[in-house]
């Protein structure tokens, strides 16, 4: 979990750094992280014999919704860190977690008081991050326009999780459901094979771009998917969630080291409520649900 959690905060670095060295535009890189993974994680599943599974896998049409929502958030990410620090993307993009509660809120599943709690703490984190761009309101603050896009990337995130769980509901085992994710990535991996044919796709020019680019689809797209579904078999569900709360965190720690970001102290004081609110929200959830477990035994 800890490989997982370490190379997931690595993605808005090498994106970062992608844009830095290269004139790829946020089209390019996502094909690319999407061309270049996919097939990596065919070859886990067939080295560990999980191309076929007991349980059956949903209708692809369902996985191709999955695939078009996986597809669209990492488009949304890829613009919004062409435009905004990654310390500031990641802030604005965690208050998914709560956007998935609030979704399920909406849909029935009900929203406990400890959620509206963290709910409205994480909405006041955000008009803290997003304060210091207020003042320059026009559609040339391509700062603002960027913290946008975290934020509407946040609520296509949700909108994955939403269906994923709906859809991918009978999928319990860590085999099954990684079986499920690659079918989801081959699907997010011909919508963007087809953007790239009609928009047209720049190749690496020199070395470092071509490195760069395969340390976005291994380091940080293929590695983490494989270890999360190892680490979830040997942790747990529960336990592995809250290794995963992490990543926000090391993702500031990576981009204060590697890109040499700073916020600003309203900004870092913003981000450091979001981050607290939605540590607290699933902690609550977990403890919920690990009461409403031990009382089914009971």
């Amino acid at each position: 979990m800890a490989v997982a959690v370490t190379s997931y905060a690595s993605f808005a670095i090498f994106t970062k750094l992608i844009y830095a060295h290269s004139e790829m535009q946020p089209l390019d890189v996502a094909s690319w992280r999407f061309l270049l993974a996919t097939p990596l994680v065919w070859l886990y599943l067939w080295l560990r014999g999980r191309l076929r599974g007991a349980v059956p896998l949903p209708p692809r049409r369902q996985l191709l919704l999955l695939g078009g929502l996986y597809c669209m958030a990492s488009v949304l990410a890829f613009f919004g860190l062409r435009q905004i620090p990654a310390s500031i993307y990641i802030i604005l993009f965690f208050t998914y977690p709560i956007l998935v509660a609030l979704i399920g809120h909406f849909l029935g599943t009900g929203l406990q008081r400890e959620g509206w709690l963290a709910l409205s703490v994480t909405s006041l984190g955000v008009a803290l991050v997003l304060a210091p761009s207020v003042d320059a309101l026009h559609w040339e603050n391509i700062v603002l326009i960027g913290m946008l896009i975290a934020l509407g990337n946040a609520w296509v995130a949700a909108l994955y999780f939403v269906a994923s769980n709906r859809i991918l509901f009978r999928l319990h085992d860590p085999g099954e459901l990684a079986r499920a994710v690659a079918w989801t990535m081959l699907a997010t991996a011909g919508i963007m094979l087809v953007i790239a044919l009609v928009n047209g796709l720049r190749f690496p020019q020199n070395l470092r771009q071509t490195a760069l680019l395969l340390g976005l689809a291994v380091f940080a797209t293929a590695l983490p998917i494989v270890a999360l579904n190892i680490g979830i078999q040997r942790l747990g569900a529960a336990r592995s969630a809250i290794i995963a709360m992490l990543e926000p965190f090391l993702t500031l720690v990576l981009a204060a080291i590697l890109l040499a970001e700073r916020l600003g102290g309203l900004q870092l004081f913003g981000g450091m409520v979001i981050l607290l609110s939605v540590t607290y929200f699933e902690a609550s959830s977990l403890r919920r649900a690990a009461r409403a477990a031990a009382e089914a035994v009971a």
